[in-house]
């Protein structure tokens, strides 16, 4: 690093600290403004009053484009300012369109194996229908219709049932 470049960065965090500065003092007064204190009456607790005119007044319309009092000002120079917060909103819109660009790509992967293994689930229905089949039951559905429509019971031959409890 050269000795202009220390500077230069000397300078930004000189710079940078007295925004942070200026910005939590800014807050302090904000905070302090924002909430006065409640004050209680005495064992009664707090006292209300109910008055006519204890209407609040309406909130005055909040301008769509942000003043310089808003925009966070890192450096001396409006120009490098402007210039700071159009870099900043292009790199964020590049991290956006890549990120979305990334979940779009695994969504169609995520897509493309829920097609095969919904491929494989048919197959294999068709498999158990067949074997169903030879064994004297009836073959299972193989349309998208729940199998609790079809009242049917199809019993297993005496060689897959169990001849003993395995509960004890």
């Amino acid at each position: 690093m050269t000795d202009d470049e220390r500077r230069e960065l000397r300078d930004l965090m000189q710079a940078h600290d007295r925004m942070m500065t200026e910005h939590q003092e800014w807050m302090a007064r904000r905070e302090a403004a924002a909430s006065p204190p409640a004050r209680e009456n005495g064992p009664q607790g707090i006292l209300y009053r109910a008055t006519e005119n204890n209407a609040q007044p309406p909130v005055a319309a909040m301008d769509a484009t942000p003043s310089d009092d808003d925009v966070a000002q890192l450096f001396d120079d409006p120009e490098l300012n402007r210039n700071f917060t159009h870099a900043m909103g292009y790199v964020i819109s590049e991290l956006r369109h890549e990120w979305r660009t990334e979940r779009d790509a695994a969504l169609v992967e995520r897509d493309r194996k829920i097609g095969i293994l919904e491929g494989e689930l048919r197959e294999m229905k068709g498999m158990l229908g067949a074997v169903l089949a030879l064994m004297g039951g009836k073959p299972l559905p193989t349309s998208n219709k729940n199998i609790s429509d079809d009242s049917t019971v199809i019993e297993l031959p005496r060689f897959l049932r169990r001849t003993h409890d395995n509960a004890a």
